[in-house]
């Protein structure tokens, strides 16, 4: 190898160049599966509840969240929650 070409590769910029390369680490893990449709049916008063709901999100939010989005926050959400409480609401909703 010449002195030139030893240079080069201890050069600082190829020693950026190779950092610049490697993938960030993720803040969040993406979900393996990819999403599927899956149909819900929902009453008219149900709709207004989330079209109401997804314009106070997106009144907070930098960016627009659609319904389905809201949807994921929601179940994300009520992981935590107590069963007896949802089903209390699920009651409430009849």
């Amino acid at each position: 190898m010449s002195k030139l070409a030893s240079k080069a590769k201890d050069s600082k910029l190829s020693n950026v160049v190779s950092k610049e390369k490697q993938p960030k680490p993720r803040l969040v893990n993406k979900s393996k599966a990819a999403p599927t449709p899956t149909s819900v049916r929902l009453t008219g008063d149900d709709k207004v509840i989330l079209s109401n709901l997804v314009k106070g999100i997106n009144h907070l939010s930098n960016s627009r969240l659609s319904e389905s989005d809201t949807i994921r926050a929601l179940i994300r959400y009520c992981e935590n929650a107590e069963i007896n409480d949802i089903f209390q609401s699920y009651k409430d909703g009849l």
